[in-house]
């Protein structure tokens, strides 16, 4: 797998971001990464830098290979001119694209937003070459200063253009200047020979019109058909006639003794009674069944849970681990708690779907984010081994852990924030707080708790899960942390689909 490349860090002054649905554009990277490579090809999706935020306000930006960095202003134009007709193509791509999809009305309708606004650039300072190929940084903004209009790349047609535009006026101009003036006798003369044969084609017969009558349709074979159609139905009914039971002759009926024969009691004990069988009715006729075709065998469905749907509706998950020490306590079927939670994170990432990226918020303390990013399918081996890395020795930022999972999750898609922890913030915040302020700005996101603390009631894991429509989990044991996970999740386990 391919490293990413850290591009540049800068802050956005003198740019404004756009957005969409109160959502800034460079927030749905993911869905837009994935609607590019399904219809226009990893080229146009690797365009635009991943960008991750950092806690003073800039960016990260990311290319997604390995390569040297260079700002493409540094080339000479001669060089930097097929890159930008590139950018120019792929640009223009992308527009067509969000048109297409504008037709569509409803999601399409905000895709096509999405995508348009994307193309947007504040300066073309801001593109870059990494190992030879364009991507774009600060895409999603312009400038600050309505004054000034996008940043736009020239195509390599209008350069084209240019630059044989002077050559092709120049050598017009040099006839005129060279042969004088019986140039002008020259274009007389045209003329007169253009006249000349106009008047030999008037003289020509005119050539005769052709109307060609309609070729009427043959008429189909009905009689034909009808006889074929008669055939199949006769021998129709001669299968169906085979599968018609026959009616039972009403002499066969056996006839049913009124009472049984007598019983001849052993002589050893006393005799014994058989009370008598009621009167039996006649059997009635049993009437032909009417024939009835077979009914068709429907396939059945092949996997049947694995959702139907495109890239860019596919749901988010935000994991939230509680790396304190009080992790370390046994809990049935595990070392401890944190091993438990680790088997149980495995076993989901490992049965969602292809389509589903999964986040994971660190802390390595109270007052320091280590890292909040989401992982594709194809990087959830790095993402496991994000998670076997948590040790059980530190803080319980919960609170700021919420906020993070509430800024990196979508507000365009379905989301789930899933936080396993034993207890309450243990750094001085407020995660109830922090999780009303989500359903607040993020409506489509739940949070759902696994609540290990081992008590009955936890306030916090309550009022977190109340504040977004979710549910609080309480596992006694690390079988039913993983059931738990997985529900917590609301995502399928593919594996069963197959």
């Amino acid at each position: 797998m391919a490293t990413a490349t850290l591009i540049r860090t800068a802050s956005p002054a003198g740019r404004r971001p756009l957005g969409v649905q109160g959502q800034q554009v460079i927030d749905s990277h993911r869905q837009i990464d994935a609607v590019l490579r399904s219809r226009l090809g990893a080229g146009h999706a690797d365009l635009f830098a991943r960008p991750e935020r950092k806690t003073d306000g800039g960016f990260d930006w990311y290319a997604a290979w390995s390569g040297t960095v260079q700002p493409l202003s540094d080339l000479p134009p001669e060089q930097r001119a097929p890159h930008e007709a590139d950018i120019a193509q792929k640009l223009a791509d992308i527009r067509t694209l969000a048109a297409e999809q504008a037709s569509r009305g409803g999601s399409g309708a905000t895709l096509s937003e999405m995508l348009e606004r994307a193309t947007q650039l504040a300066d073309t300072s801001d593109a870059y070459l990494v190992e030879g190929r364009p991507v774009l940084t600060f895409w999603g903004f312009v400038p600050e200063d309505p004054a000034h209009a996008p940043a736009s790349f020239t195509p390599i047609g209008a350069v084209a253009k240019a630059e044989v535009a002077a050559p092709v006026a120049a050598a017009l101009a040099a006839p005129a200047a060279g042969w004088g003036g019986w140039w002008r006798w020259l274009l007389l003369l045209l003329l007169l020979i253009l006249l000349l044969l106009l008047a030999l084609k008037a003289c020509e017969p005119v050539p005769p019109v052709i109307v060609e009558r309609p070729v009427e349709e043959e008429p189909a074979d009905l009689a034909g058909m009808e006889e074929r159609l008669a055939a199949l139905r006769a021998e129709r009914e001669e299968q169906l006639k085979s599968c018609l039971v026959p009616p039972i002759p009403r002499s066969e009926i056996p006839a049913i003794p009124t009472e049984p024969p007598a019983v001849t009691p052993p002589p050893a004990t006393p005799p014994q009674q058989t009370p008598a069988l009621p009167d039996l009715p006649s059997l009635p006729e049993i009437a032909q069944v009417p024939a009835t075709p077979a009914p068709t065998r429907q396939p059945p469905a092949q996997n049947s849970c694995v959702p139907n749907r495109q890239p860019y509706e596919a749901p988010e998950v935000v994991l939230v681990v509680d790396a304190s020490g009080s992790m370390r306590d046994s809990i049935p079927g595990a070392a401890n708690r944190m091993q438990a939670a680790q088997r149980s994170i495995g076993q989901l990432v490992a049965g969602l779907p292809q389509d589903v990226d999964v986040g994971l918020v660190e802390f390595t303390d109270c007052s320091r984010i280590e890292r909040d990013r989401f992982y594709s399918a194809n990087e959830r081996t790095q993402l496991m081994g994000r998670v076997n890395s948590l040790t059980p020795d530190r803080g319980t930022p919960l609170a700021r852990s919420v906020e993070r999972a509430g800024s990196v999750i979508s507000s365009q898609v379905d989301g789930v924030v899933v936080v396993v922890t034993d207890g309450a913030d243990s750094c001085g915040g407020d995660p109830c707080a922090a999780a009303r302020a989500m359903a607040s700005s993020k409506p489509n996101v739940k949070i759902n708790v696994i609540d290990i603390s081992g008590s009955a009631s936890n306030p916090t894991a309550q009022c977190m899960a109340q504040a977004t429509g979710g549910r609080v989990f309480q596992p006694n044991s690390a079988a039913d942390m993983q059931i738990m996970v997985q529900q917590a999740s609301e995502q399928p386990d593919i594996r069963s689909c197959r």
